[in-house]
């Protein structure tokens, strides 16, 4: 048992422009993340649920970040660095067509502590167009990386759009060569009509975004869409589009690791059901953990050829939502320690839904199946289900409570998390969490639970 007592200010410099600051903060009633499988030597992306680093997280994005179809992932800031924050602050929003995101952090480590640091700052030009520049810091025991940059997002005409980042970074254990990334890409977006996307992206060898994220290093690709979008508006059908996607793609220093050609179909019916399906072959080189515990492209290339299928409904009432996605794809699937690659197969399974059977209730279940078979034996080497289910009830406007169990049966991990709270005033609100969690840990199982007893209260000064 133990007394944490912290502190949070929120302070309106200007209508849109706040200050934040945090002291011992306590995240105990923020929800467990999913299980997902590493399947891959990539490090995995986990989203943020901490209200203090997820209230105005738009202002901390780069240009190439706001859902635009780029293979690859790079955040500058990746607030999950900041694991267990000390104090941290941060002035973010937006007034004079300037928007802004600043952050300074002081992170506890397991030996001693990491300090952040985070500049954002755009400018609105022209008619929906923004350029901006962009600074992240990261200083630990060992190392300090920075990094720089500068994006773009220029609209031309409400079709034509043009965005892109270029981004260097500084670690003080290596040289300052070959530490570039770049993303650009043209896109011709019209409701109906011709579709035009036309994308480069390379990232050299030594990047390191220890503030950010990257899910690769030593890449890069040209790729082109070309497409075309109907638009009815009556009827059944009410829009249908196609496109037809070819990559090339190297490392940074010019050799081909991989090709594709990919066709895509999609639908919109009744304006409440969207679904399409796809078609694609290739080649394609992997990446290797070497015994330093780098990545290293493998030199061989297997064929990689597949297809998948994406159905989604949404509507108001008693069945809000189902969504339904599947895909079989012949590739390389990797061993344990992510040192060899073999030719095989894998299937994938994705469902969820979501019920309001009243205004203020909801309840959602979902799962994901994943299935890896190796060609040459017809062995399956893996095969993996995660699951998760949860209800929100807001009982009146002032008590809610929710629960969410999530899961996994490879391992038969899972994690429940309830929470009752009661908002008494604004701002004010006390929180009663209650967690219990089941995980495998170096072939040991590991059971444990918590209460927590939260209670939060705004003094306006």
């Amino acid at each position: 048992d133990k007394l944490a007592v912290g502190a949070d200010l929120k302070y309106g410099i200007k209508p849109n422009l706040y200050l934040d600051i945090t002291a011992s903060p306590d995240f105990s009633q923020v929800e467990s993340d999913p299980f997902i499988y590493q399947l891959s030597p990539y490090e995995r992306y986990f989203s943020e649920r901490r209200p203090f680093f997820n209230e105005g997280s738009q202002y901390f994005r780069l240009a190439t970040e706001n859902g635009y179809d780029l293979s690859t992932e790079a955040s500058l800031f990746y607030s999950r660095r900041i694991s267990d924050p000390r104090l941290a602050a941060k002035i973010s929003g937006k007034t004079g067509g300037y928007s802004f995101g600043l952050l300074g952090a002081l992170n506890k480590e397991e030996y001693g502590t990491s300090e952040f640091g985070v500049v954002r700052i755009t400018k609105d030009i022209f008619k929906n167009s923004q350029i901006g520049i962009y600074y992240t810091g990261a200083g630990g025991e060992t190392s300090t990386t920075h990094n720089l940059a500068a994006d773009y997002s220029f609209n031309f005409k409400d079709i034509y759009y043009l965005r892109g980042a270029h981004v260097f970074s500084f670690n003080s254990q290596g040289g300052n060569d070959r530490n570039g990334l770049h993303l650009v890409q043209f896109n011709r977006e019209p409701d109906a009509g011709l579709q035009l996307n036309l994308g480069l992206e390379r990232i050299e060898d030594k990047v390191n975004l220890q503030a950010g994220y990257l899910d690769r290093v030593d890449f890069q690709s040209w790729h082109s869409m070309v497409g075309y979008a109907w638009r009815f508006n009556r009827g059944t059908v009410q829009r249908v589009s196609w496109d037809l996607t070819g990559t090339l793609s190297q490392d940074s220093h010019g050799q081909k690791v991989a090709d594709q050609v990919e066709f895509m179909m999609f639908w919109n019916l009744f304006n409440r059901i969207d679904f399409h399906y796809g078609f694609f072959t290739g080649k394609n080189q992997y990446q290797l953990l070497t015994p330093s515990g780098e990545l290293a492209w493998n030199g061989s290339f297997l064929k990689n050829y597949g297809g998948h299928f994406d159905f989604g409904w949404e509507r108001g009432g008693f069945l809000k939502e189902i969504d339904l996605e599947a895909g079989w794809e012949k590739r390389g699937i990797y061993n344990d320690e992510f040192t060899a690659v073999s030719p095989g197969t894998e299937f994938t399974l994705e469902s969820s839904v979501s019920l309001r059977p009243r205004s203020n209730l909801e309840l959602s279940a979902g799962a994901d199946w994943i299935s890896q078979k190796i060609s040459s034996t017809g062995e399956t080497v893996f095969e993996g289900l995660t699951y998760e289910a949860s209800v929100h009830y807001q009982l009146t406007r002032e008590l809610f409570l929710t629960a969410r169990l999530l899961g996994e049966t490879r391992e038969d991990q899972y994690n429940f998390d309830f929470l009752v709270g009661y908002y008494f005033g604004a701002g004010n609100i006390i929180q009663l969490s209650f967690k219990k969690s089941q995980r495998k840990e170096f072939l040991e199982t590991e059971k444990g639970h918590s209460f927590t007893l939260k209670l939060s209260y705004l003094f306006r000064l």
